[in-house]
Protein backbone atom coordinates (compact mmCIF):
# COMPACT_ATOMS: atom_id res chain seq x y z
CA UNK A 1 0.00 0.00 0.00
CA UNK A 2 1.19 3.26 -0.87
CA UNK A 3 1.32 5.91 1.78
CA UNK A 4 1.96 9.57 1.89
CA UNK A 5 4.70 10.97 4.08
CA UNK A 6 1.88 12.80 6.05
CA UNK A 7 0.37 9.18 6.86
CA UNK A 8 4.03 7.68 7.23
CA UNK A 9 3.21 8.86 11.12
CA UNK A 10 2.59 7.52 14.13
CA UNK A 11 1.68 10.00 17.57
CA UNK A 12 0.34 9.73 20.38
CA UNK A 13 -2.37 12.66 21.69
CA UNK A 14 -4.25 13.84 24.72
CA UNK A 15 -7.63 15.38 24.09
CA UNK A 16 -10.03 17.41 26.32
CA UNK A 17 -13.57 17.47 24.88
CA UNK A 18 -16.77 15.65 25.27
CA UNK A 19 -15.09 12.52 26.25
CA UNK A 20 -12.82 12.24 29.19
CA UNK A 21 -11.26 10.21 31.49
CA UNK A 22 -12.16 8.94 35.38
CA UNK A 23 -11.55 11.94 37.48
CA UNK A 24 -11.73 9.36 41.10
CA UNK A 25 -8.86 7.72 41.97
CA UNK A 26 -9.17 4.40 41.62
CA UNK A 27 -6.94 1.05 41.89
CA UNK A 28 -7.89 -0.52 38.53
CA UNK A 29 -6.76 1.11 35.46
CA UNK A 30 -9.19 3.71 33.35
CA UNK A 31 -8.58 2.08 30.42
CA UNK A 32 -6.44 -1.26 29.71
CA UNK A 33 -6.71 -2.79 26.31
CA UNK A 34 -4.62 -6.00 25.68
CA UNK A 35 -6.13 -6.89 22.15
CA UNK A 36 -6.13 -10.46 23.21
CA UNK A 37 -8.45 -13.06 23.29
CA UNK A 38 -10.27 -13.16 26.88
CA UNK A 39 -12.41 -16.43 26.37
CA UNK A 40 -15.64 -17.92 25.53
CA UNK A 41 -18.82 -15.77 25.93
CA UNK A 42 -16.86 -12.15 26.15
CA UNK A 43 -18.17 -11.48 22.57
CA UNK A 44 -16.21 -8.10 21.10
CA UNK A 45 -14.43 -7.82 23.78
CA UNK A 46 -12.06 -10.96 22.17
CA UNK A 47 -9.30 -10.16 19.96
CA UNK A 48 -8.32 -12.41 16.83
CA UNK A 49 -6.35 -12.23 14.30
CA UNK A 50 -8.32 -9.70 11.37
CA UNK A 51 -10.30 -7.93 13.55
CA UNK A 52 -10.89 -4.36 12.68
CA UNK A 53 -9.93 -2.18 15.81
CA UNK A 54 -13.87 -0.48 15.38
CA UNK A 55 -15.02 -4.08 16.33
CA UNK A 56 -12.75 -4.62 19.16
CA UNK A 57 -14.76 -4.17 22.35
CA UNK A 58 -17.85 -2.84 20.52
CA UNK A 59 -21.62 -3.07 21.01
CA UNK A 60 -23.04 -5.37 18.15
CA UNK A 61 -26.63 -4.73 16.67
CA UNK A 62 -28.65 -6.10 14.73
CA UNK A 63 -28.34 -8.89 11.94
CA UNK A 64 -25.69 -8.22 9.59
CA UNK A 65 -22.97 -7.78 11.29
CA UNK A 66 -23.75 -4.07 12.25
CA UNK A 67 -22.07 -3.04 15.54
CA UNK A 68 -21.53 0.64 17.29
CA UNK A 69 -18.55 1.56 19.17
CA UNK A 70 -18.06 4.72 21.54
CA UNK A 71 -14.30 3.09 22.56
CA UNK A 72 -12.83 3.36 19.49
CA UNK A 73 -13.49 5.53 16.84
CA UNK A 74 -12.13 6.92 13.57
CA UNK A 75 -12.84 8.25 10.12
CA UNK A 76 -14.40 6.44 7.16
CA UNK A 77 -11.08 4.49 5.47
CA UNK A 78 -8.98 3.56 8.43
CA UNK A 79 -7.76 0.11 8.28
CA UNK A 80 -6.48 -0.85 11.62
CA UNK A 81 -6.57 -4.08 12.97
CA UNK A 82 -5.32 -6.81 14.46
CA UNK A 83 -2.47 -8.83 14.08
CA UNK A 84 -0.41 -11.88 15.80
CA UNK A 85 2.66 -10.31 17.24
CA UNK A 86 6.11 -10.60 16.50
CA UNK A 87 8.94 -11.95 18.65
CA UNK A 88 10.25 -8.52 19.53
CA UNK A 89 7.13 -7.70 20.96
CA UNK A 90 6.72 -11.27 23.04
CA UNK A 91 10.29 -11.03 24.10
CA UNK A 92 10.28 -7.69 25.49
CA UNK A 93 12.38 -7.27 28.16
CA UNK A 94 13.40 -3.30 28.02
CA UNK A 95 11.24 -2.71 30.99
CA UNK A 96 8.07 -4.60 32.66
CA UNK A 97 5.17 -4.67 30.63
CA UNK A 98 2.06 -2.23 31.09
CA UNK A 99 -0.17 -5.21 31.37
CA UNK A 100 2.19 -7.32 33.40
CA UNK A 101 1.12 -11.30 32.81
CA UNK A 102 -1.36 -10.38 30.23
CA UNK A 103 -1.34 -12.48 26.47
CA UNK A 104 1.28 -11.48 24.41
CA UNK A 105 -0.65 -12.84 21.24
CA UNK A 106 -2.24 -10.03 19.90
CA UNK A 107 -0.89 -6.33 18.51
CA UNK A 108 -2.98 -3.22 16.65
CA UNK A 109 -1.23 -2.64 13.63
CA UNK A 110 -2.06 0.76 12.50
CA UNK A 111 -3.26 1.87 9.11
CA UNK A 112 -5.53 4.97 9.61
CA UNK A 113 -5.78 6.24 6.01
CA UNK A 114 -4.53 10.32 7.62
CA UNK A 115 -7.70 9.41 10.21
CA UNK A 116 -7.17 9.96 14.00
CA UNK A 117 -7.99 6.75 15.68
CA UNK A 118 -9.36 7.87 18.78
CA UNK A 119 -9.64 5.32 21.94
CA UNK A 120 -11.71 7.49 24.68
CA UNK A 121 -12.99 6.69 28.26
CA UNK A 122 -15.86 8.06 29.84
CA UNK A 123 -15.72 11.22 32.42
CA UNK A 124 -13.24 14.16 32.97
CA UNK A 125 -9.93 13.62 34.67
CA UNK A 126 -8.29 16.92 35.58
CA UNK A 127 -4.67 15.97 36.15
CA UNK A 128 -3.90 19.36 37.53
CA UNK A 129 -6.70 19.92 40.37
CA UNK A 130 -6.62 16.06 40.85
CA UNK A 131 -4.57 13.10 40.59
CA UNK A 132 -1.87 13.01 38.19
CA UNK A 133 -2.74 10.46 35.53
CA UNK A 134 -0.62 7.90 33.33
CA UNK A 135 -0.77 7.03 29.68
CA UNK A 136 1.07 3.41 29.42
CA UNK A 137 1.81 1.47 25.84
CA UNK A 138 4.05 -0.80 24.14
CA UNK A 139 5.23 0.89 20.68
CA UNK A 140 6.48 -0.20 17.67
CA UNK A 141 7.36 3.06 15.94
CA UNK A 142 7.05 3.86 11.69
CA UNK A 143 9.02 7.21 10.87
CA UNK A 144 7.36 10.57 9.66
CA UNK A 145 8.94 12.34 6.58
CA UNK A 146 7.34 15.55 8.29
CA UNK A 147 6.57 16.95 11.04
CA UNK A 148 2.65 16.45 11.93
CA UNK A 149 0.49 19.37 11.57
CA UNK A 150 -1.05 19.98 15.24
CA UNK A 151 -3.61 22.35 15.15
CA UNK A 152 -5.82 21.27 17.87
CA UNK A 153 -5.94 23.60 20.86
CA UNK A 154 -6.80 20.43 22.79
CA UNK A 155 -4.05 18.26 22.46
CA UNK A 156 -1.97 18.08 25.65
CA UNK A 157 1.02 15.98 24.30
CA UNK A 158 2.21 14.54 21.02
CA UNK A 159 5.11 12.22 19.99
CA UNK A 160 6.41 10.52 16.89
CA UNK A 161 9.56 9.77 15.16
CA UNK A 162 11.30 11.96 12.76
CA UNK A 163 13.74 11.04 9.46
CA UNK A 164 16.55 10.88 11.92
CA UNK A 165 14.95 7.97 13.72
CA UNK A 166 14.69 10.55 16.53
CA UNK A 167 11.85 10.95 19.09
CA UNK A 168 10.15 14.10 18.82
CA UNK A 169 8.07 15.27 21.94
CA UNK A 170 4.97 18.43 20.75
CA UNK A 171 4.31 20.79 24.14
CA UNK A 172 4.12 24.28 25.27
CA UNK A 173 6.75 26.51 25.86
CA UNK A 174 6.93 29.27 28.69
CA UNK A 175 5.33 31.78 25.73
CA UNK A 176 2.21 29.89 26.03
CA UNK A 177 3.20 28.77 22.15
CA UNK A 178 4.20 25.12 21.35
CA UNK A 179 7.09 23.36 19.52
CA UNK A 180 8.45 20.23 18.46
CA UNK A 181 11.64 19.38 20.80
CA UNK A 182 13.84 16.38 18.66
CA UNK A 183 14.73 14.49 22.32
CA UNK A 184 17.62 12.97 20.67
CA UNK A 185 16.57 9.58 21.71
CA UNK A 186 17.81 7.41 18.86
CA UNK A 187 14.12 5.04 17.56
CA UNK A 188 14.79 1.30 16.06
CA UNK A 189 11.98 0.63 13.80
CA UNK A 190 12.37 -3.16 14.36
CA UNK A 191 12.20 -2.58 18.36
CA UNK A 192 9.17 -2.18 20.96
CA UNK A 193 9.03 0.17 23.67
CA UNK A 194 7.06 1.15 26.40
CA UNK A 195 5.90 4.32 26.06
CA UNK A 196 4.17 5.97 29.41
CA UNK A 197 3.25 9.47 29.70
CA UNK A 198 2.43 11.18 33.25
CA UNK A 199 0.49 14.21 32.99
CA UNK A 200 0.43 16.28 36.41
CA UNK A 201 1.96 19.84 37.56
CA UNK A 202 6.01 20.45 37.77
CA UNK A 203 6.72 20.91 41.89
CA UNK A 204 8.30 24.50 41.77
CA UNK A 205 6.22 25.81 39.17
CA UNK A 206 3.27 24.38 39.45
CA UNK A 207 2.44 24.57 35.86
CA UNK A 208 0.16 21.86 34.02
CA UNK A 209 3.06 19.65 32.35
CA UNK A 210 4.22 15.87 31.64
CA UNK A 211 6.71 13.62 31.66
CA UNK A 212 7.87 11.19 28.80
CA UNK A 213 9.18 7.70 29.68
CA UNK A 214 10.62 5.46 27.16
CA UNK A 215 11.45 1.74 28.73
CA UNK A 216 10.81 3.46 32.37
CA UNK A 217 13.43 6.51 32.12
CA UNK A 218 12.20 10.21 31.84
CA UNK A 219 13.36 11.80 28.92
CA UNK A 220 15.33 15.02 29.59
CA UNK A 221 15.68 17.85 27.48
CA UNK A 222 17.00 21.44 26.88
CA UNK A 223 13.79 22.97 26.41
CA UNK A 224 12.49 20.76 29.93
CA UNK A 225 12.14 21.94 33.49
CA UNK A 226 13.28 19.97 36.61
CA UNK A 227 11.79 20.29 39.98
CA UNK A 228 12.43 24.24 40.65
CA UNK A 229 11.42 25.31 37.52
CA UNK A 230 14.88 25.20 36.00
CA UNK A 231 16.54 24.41 32.78
CA UNK A 232 17.46 21.38 31.68
CA UNK A 233 14.64 18.78 33.01
CA UNK A 234 12.38 16.09 32.36
CA UNK A 235 9.19 18.15 32.61
CA UNK A 236 7.44 19.41 29.26
CA UNK A 237 5.09 22.06 29.35
CA UNK A 238 1.48 21.74 28.46
CA UNK A 239 0.63 23.24 24.99
CA UNK A 240 -2.74 23.19 26.06
CA UNK A 241 -5.09 25.32 28.59
CA UNK A 242 -7.50 22.81 29.28
CA UNK A 243 -6.48 20.18 32.29
CA UNK A 244 -8.87 17.80 31.55
CA UNK A 245 -7.82 14.16 29.61
CA UNK A 246 -10.15 12.23 27.35
CA UNK A 247 -8.85 9.94 24.97
CA UNK A 248 -5.76 8.48 23.25
CA UNK A 249 -5.47 9.45 19.15
CA UNK A 250 -3.35 7.60 16.97
CA UNK A 251 -2.54 8.68 13.41
CA UNK A 252 -1.21 6.99 10.77
CA UNK A 253 0.93 3.69 10.63
CA UNK A 254 2.98 1.40 12.97
CA UNK A 255 2.16 -0.71 16.02
CA UNK A 256 1.09 -0.57 19.55
CA UNK A 257 -0.23 -3.27 22.60
CA UNK A 258 -1.48 -2.98 25.69
CA UNK A 259 -2.22 0.35 26.10
CA UNK A 260 -3.27 1.23 29.74
CA UNK A 261 -4.77 4.69 30.96
CA UNK A 262 -4.85 5.14 34.81
CA UNK A 263 -3.96 7.74 37.71
CA UNK A 264 -1.45 5.06 39.35
CA UNK A 265 0.83 2.58 37.12
CA UNK A 266 2.29 0.16 40.38
CA UNK A 267 4.15 -2.59 39.68
CA UNK A 268 3.72 -2.29 36.04
CA UNK A 269 5.54 0.72 35.36
CA UNK A 270 7.61 3.44 36.33
CA UNK A 271 7.47 4.01 40.37
CA UNK A 272 7.38 7.44 41.18
CA UNK A 273 8.89 8.22 45.10
CA UNK A 274 8.22 11.37 46.86
CA UNK A 275 10.94 12.95 48.51
CA UNK A 276 10.10 15.27 51.51
CA UNK A 277 11.55 16.61 54.91
CA UNK A 278 9.72 17.75 58.10
CA UNK A 279 11.15 21.08 58.18
CA UNK A 280 10.50 23.80 56.45
CA UNK A 281 14.24 25.06 55.20
CA UNK A 282 15.32 23.03 52.71
CA UNK A 283 18.42 25.00 52.36
CA UNK A 284 20.11 22.33 54.58
CA UNK A 285 21.07 20.30 52.45
CA UNK A 286 20.57 19.67 48.48
CA UNK A 287 19.31 16.33 46.75
CA UNK A 288 20.03 15.72 43.35
CA UNK A 289 19.06 12.92 40.45
CA UNK A 290 21.18 12.55 37.35
CA UNK A 291 22.70 15.81 38.55
CA UNK A 292 19.46 17.75 38.62
CA UNK A 293 18.10 19.03 41.64
CA UNK A 294 14.98 17.30 43.48
CA UNK A 295 12.89 20.16 45.18
CA UNK A 296 10.54 19.22 48.63
CA UNK A 297 7.89 17.36 47.61
CA UNK A 298 9.56 16.47 43.64
CA UNK A 299 9.49 12.47 42.35
CA UNK A 300 11.88 10.11 41.42
CA UNK A 301 11.74 6.71 39.98
CA UNK A 302 12.27 3.78 42.15
CA UNK A 303 16.26 2.48 40.85
CA UNK A 304 17.11 6.20 40.90
CA UNK A 305 20.47 6.96 42.17
CA UNK A 306 20.91 10.31 44.16
CA UNK A 307 22.91 12.43 45.94
CA UNK A 308 22.20 13.75 49.17
CA UNK A 309 24.81 16.79 50.23
CA UNK A 310 24.16 18.08 53.67
CA UNK A 311 25.51 21.80 54.47
CA UNK A 312 28.60 21.97 56.49
CA UNK A 313 27.97 20.97 60.31
CA UNK A 314 24.87 18.96 59.22
CA UNK A 315 24.80 15.03 58.90
CA UNK A 316 22.00 12.79 57.61
CA UNK A 317 19.97 11.36 60.37
CA UNK A 318 18.04 9.17 58.55
CA UNK A 319 16.14 8.62 55.10
CA UNK A 320 13.03 6.69 55.98
CA UNK A 321 10.18 5.39 53.92
CA UNK A 322 6.74 4.82 54.03
CA UNK A 323 5.67 1.02 53.07
CA UNK A 324 8.79 -0.82 51.77
CA UNK A 325 10.05 2.09 50.25
CA UNK A 326 13.70 2.38 51.20
CA UNK A 327 17.06 4.30 50.71
CA UNK A 328 20.57 2.09 50.59
CA UNK A 329 23.47 4.58 50.33
CA UNK A 330 27.00 4.97 51.11
CA UNK A 331 27.92 5.98 53.60
CA UNK A 332 24.75 4.83 55.13
CA UNK A 333 23.01 7.97 56.64
CA UNK A 334 23.72 8.05 60.65
CA UNK A 335 26.10 10.28 62.78
CA UNK A 336 28.66 12.57 61.31
CA UNK A 337 27.69 11.87 57.86
CA UNK A 338 27.36 14.39 55.30
CA UNK A 339 26.94 13.50 52.00
CA UNK A 340 26.12 10.45 50.93
CA UNK A 341 25.18 8.73 47.54
CA UNK A 342 22.44 5.91 47.27
CA UNK A 343 19.84 4.27 45.43
CA UNK A 344 16.14 4.70 46.25
CA UNK A 345 13.80 1.51 46.10
CA UNK A 346 10.30 0.68 46.43
CA UNK A 347 7.69 -1.45 45.12
CA UNK A 348 4.69 1.48 44.97
CA UNK A 349 4.43 4.95 44.95
CA UNK A 350 5.27 6.10 48.45
CA UNK A 351 7.17 8.65 49.94
CA UNK A 352 11.10 9.16 51.42
CA UNK A 353 11.73 11.45 54.04
CA UNK A 354 15.12 12.46 54.60
CA UNK A 355 16.21 14.08 58.11
CA UNK A 356 19.00 16.74 58.42
CA UNK A 357 20.49 17.37 62.12
CA UNK A 358 23.41 19.51 63.12
CA UNK A 359 26.16 16.98 64.31
CA UNK A 360 24.93 15.17 67.15
CA UNK A 361 27.97 12.86 68.37
CA UNK A 362 30.87 14.07 70.87
CA UNK A 363 33.41 11.96 68.71
CA UNK A 364 36.64 14.07 68.07
CA UNK A 365 37.21 15.63 64.73
CA UNK A 366 39.66 18.02 63.05
CA UNK A 367 39.23 21.45 61.89
CA UNK A 368 40.53 24.37 61.47
CA UNK A 369 41.06 25.11 65.78
CA UNK A 370 42.80 21.78 65.63
CA UNK A 371 41.89 18.38 65.60
CA UNK A 372 40.07 16.34 68.64
CA UNK A 373 37.51 18.55 69.38
CA UNK A 374 33.67 17.25 70.04
CA UNK A 375 31.52 17.45 66.91
CA UNK A 376 28.90 18.81 68.82
CA UNK A 377 30.21 21.22 70.09
CA UNK A 378 32.17 23.09 67.33
CA UNK A 379 29.03 22.75 65.34
CA UNK A 380 26.84 24.37 67.64
CA UNK A 381 29.58 27.30 68.23
CA UNK A 382 30.36 27.46 64.32
CA UNK A 383 26.30 27.34 63.63
CA UNK A 384 25.25 29.81 66.60
CA UNK A 385 28.10 32.21 64.99
CA UNK A 386 27.34 31.82 60.87
CA UNK A 387 31.01 30.13 60.33
CA UNK A 388 31.75 27.53 57.33
CA UNK A 389 34.09 24.97 58.00
CA UNK A 390 36.66 26.52 56.25
CA UNK A 391 36.28 29.16 57.87
CA UNK A 392 37.92 28.00 60.94
CA UNK A 393 41.65 29.10 61.90
CA UNK A 394 43.65 28.13 65.58
CA UNK A 395 43.56 31.88 66.16
CA UNK A 396 39.74 31.17 67.19
CA UNK A 397 40.71 28.00 69.50
CA UNK A 398 40.03 30.63 73.05
CA UNK A 399 36.89 32.07 71.90
CA UNK A 400 35.29 28.43 70.88
CA UNK A 401 36.71 26.78 74.16
CA UNK A 402 35.47 29.78 75.88
CA UNK A 403 32.22 29.74 73.96
CA UNK A 404 32.34 33.64 72.74
CA UNK A 405 32.14 35.19 69.12
CA UNK A 406 35.09 34.89 66.86
CA UNK A 407 37.89 37.81 67.68
CA UNK A 408 36.41 37.98 71.23
CA UNK A 409 39.73 36.65 72.64
CA UNK A 410 39.40 36.36 76.31
CA UNK A 411 42.17 36.23 78.60
CA UNK A 412 41.62 34.27 81.77
CA UNK A 413 43.16 35.73 85.31
CA UNK A 414 43.12 34.59 89.01
CA UNK A 415 41.47 37.31 90.50
CA UNK A 416 41.53 36.19 94.20
CA UNK A 417 43.34 33.26 96.04
CA UNK A 418 43.42 32.44 99.57
CA UNK A 419 46.40 29.61 101.08
CA UNK A 420 45.79 27.65 103.94
CA UNK A 421 49.50 26.98 105.48
CA UNK A 422 48.41 24.45 107.54
CA UNK A 423 47.27 22.19 104.72
CA UNK A 424 48.58 23.76 102.05
CA UNK A 425 45.48 23.88 100.07
CA UNK A 426 44.37 27.56 98.48
CA UNK A 427 41.08 28.55 97.23
CA UNK A 428 41.62 30.64 94.23
CA UNK A 429 38.98 32.68 92.17
CA UNK A 430 39.25 32.43 88.39
CA UNK A 431 37.52 35.54 86.20
CA UNK A 432 38.41 36.99 82.59
CA UNK A 433 38.61 40.14 81.18
CA UNK A 434 35.27 41.91 81.22
CA UNK A 435 33.55 39.07 82.98
CA UNK A 436 33.35 37.83 79.33
CA UNK A 437 33.53 34.09 80.09
CA UNK A 438 30.22 32.58 81.30
CA UNK A 439 31.80 29.36 82.77
CA UNK A 440 28.40 27.24 83.02
CA UNK A 441 28.99 27.09 79.05
CA UNK A 442 32.17 26.71 78.30
CA UNK A 443 32.99 24.30 75.05
CA UNK A 444 36.55 23.66 76.85
CA UNK A 445 37.41 22.40 81.04
CA UNK A 446 38.27 24.97 83.33
CA UNK A 447 41.51 23.20 84.75
CA UNK A 448 44.72 24.41 86.94
CA UNK A 449 48.45 23.80 86.31
CA UNK A 450 51.00 23.83 89.29
CA UNK A 451 54.30 23.59 89.42
CA UNK A 452 57.68 23.99 91.87
CA UNK A 453 59.24 26.55 89.82
CA UNK A 454 58.04 29.09 87.16
CA UNK A 455 60.21 27.16 84.62
CA UNK A 456 58.36 24.65 84.69
CA UNK A 457 55.09 26.19 85.30
CA UNK A 458 56.01 27.53 81.48
CA UNK A 459 57.11 24.20 79.99
CA UNK A 460 53.24 22.79 80.78
CA UNK A 461 53.30 19.97 82.97
CA UNK A 462 50.62 17.17 83.07
CA UNK A 463 47.38 19.58 83.68
CA UNK A 464 45.00 18.04 86.62
CA UNK A 465 41.07 19.07 86.93
CA UNK A 466 39.46 19.92 89.83
CA UNK A 467 36.01 20.51 91.46
CA UNK A 468 34.78 23.80 90.38
CA UNK A 469 32.05 25.95 92.36
CA UNK A 470 30.75 28.34 89.63
CA UNK A 471 30.17 32.16 91.38
CA UNK A 472 27.32 33.72 89.28
CA UNK A 473 29.20 32.45 86.47
CA UNK A 474 31.36 35.34 85.84
CA UNK A 475 34.09 33.62 88.12
CA UNK A 476 34.79 29.99 89.78
CA UNK A 477 36.58 29.06 92.92
CA UNK A 478 38.87 25.80 93.04
CA UNK A 479 40.31 24.35 95.75
CA UNK A 480 44.09 23.50 94.80
CA UNK A 481 46.19 21.39 96.22
CA UNK A 482 49.44 23.71 96.69
CA UNK A 483 51.60 21.32 98.67
CA UNK A 484 55.08 21.19 97.01
CA UNK A 485 54.05 24.03 94.69
CA UNK A 486 54.96 27.73 94.62
CA UNK A 487 53.15 28.50 91.08
CA UNK A 488 49.38 28.03 89.78
CA UNK A 489 47.90 28.55 86.48
CA UNK A 490 44.26 28.15 85.34
CA UNK A 491 43.26 27.55 81.84
CA UNK A 492 40.82 26.33 80.01
CA UNK A 493 41.54 23.48 77.26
Amino acid sequence: MSLTSKRMLQFVMLCGGACALSASATDTPVIADSFEYVGPGFGTTNGVVGMKVAQYKCQPYGSLNEFTNFVWTSGTGDRSELVAADAANQNYAASQRPMEGAPTNLVLKLETEGQTLTRSADAPHNFLAGDPIYIDTLVKFTPSEDNPVIDDSNVKVAVFVNTNLHLVVFHGTDGLGSIMTDTGTAISTSQWYRLTILLGSNPAWMFPGFKVYLDGLALTTAQGYDDFGNQPGPWFINPSADNTVNAVGVQGTGMIDELVIADHIGNDGPILLTLDWDFQDNGLFSVTAGELPVAKGGVVEAGTEIVIDANDWYEIASVTGAGDAAYTGLPAPGALVNASTGTVHATAAQTLTIDVQPYSASTGISTGLGGGLPADKVAAWALGNGLSSSALTEAMLDDYLCSLAPGTNPQLKIVDMVVNNDTGMATITVGSTGNAVDFDTINGTLVVKTAATLEDLLSEPARSEYDVTLQLNATAMIDVDMAGNNFIKACIQ
